[in-house]
């Protein structure tokens, strides 16, 4: 018997199922790494009404939801690219003692196919007739802090004219987040280059 591999995590407001792969998403090393975010993305999914088929929310919590991997940088700050699980793209990082706090919770959704649900070893809640009747979604990342644009170099449909600029400006902070592969070349990543 295998691993189930897509689990549930909520209901949305407007009777959207919302499920995660929890071996090859973004969400899945946010999860991972952060104590408490699968019950926090849980709330939040149960409080936001899905209007496309693709989306990202920032819901506010109300109460501190943790830190936030996302900082401010200055130009000065010796900074490092890496690719982080499950990524394609570097991201930056910089070296920070302290994570800002935050009330906030991002939550991306993309649709997805039941017939994709149905080869991801969906555990047997989400083959529920009821449930499979409902509009499907991805919860393909989440984590405590804003909505930022798209990474350089990353998915193409999520890339905006603020990407660079933006990225050159923040960073997440070192050891928050699983690294794979540092960027070995000189400056930034060729995707940063304007």
């Amino acid at each position: 018997m295998s691993e189930t591999v897509r689990k549930f995590v909520g209901i949305t407001a407007n009777d959207r199922v919302v499920s995660v792969n929890t071996s090859k998403s973004h969400a899945a090393t946010h999860l991972e790494a952060k104590e408490g975010l699968w019950e926090c993305a849980a709330e939040a999914i149960r409080q936001v009404r899905v209007t496309e088929d693709d989306i990202a929310v920032q819901v506010d919590m109300g109460r501190p939801v943790g830190g936030m991997d996302l900082v401010e940088t200055t130009p000065e700050e010796s900074r490092i690219y890496g690719r982080r699980r499950n990524r394609e793209a570097f991201s930056p990082f910089v070296v920070r003692d302290v994570q800002p706090v935050t009330n906030f919770i991002v939550l991306v959704l993309r649709i997805l196919p039941v017939e994709r649900l149905l080869t991801e070893e969906p555990e047997p809640r989400l083959l529920d007739d009821n449930l499979l009747s409902l509009p499907q979604h991805d919860l393909y990342s989440t984590y405590p802090g804003i909505i930022t644009p798209g990474t350089p170099g990353g998915d193409p449909k999520y890339i905006t004219n603020e990407s660079i600029p933006f990225w050159m400006s923040h960073a997440l902070v070192l050891g928050t987040q699983e690294i794979d592969e540092i960027y070995k070349g000189e400056g930034p990543p060729p995707a940063y280059r304007v």
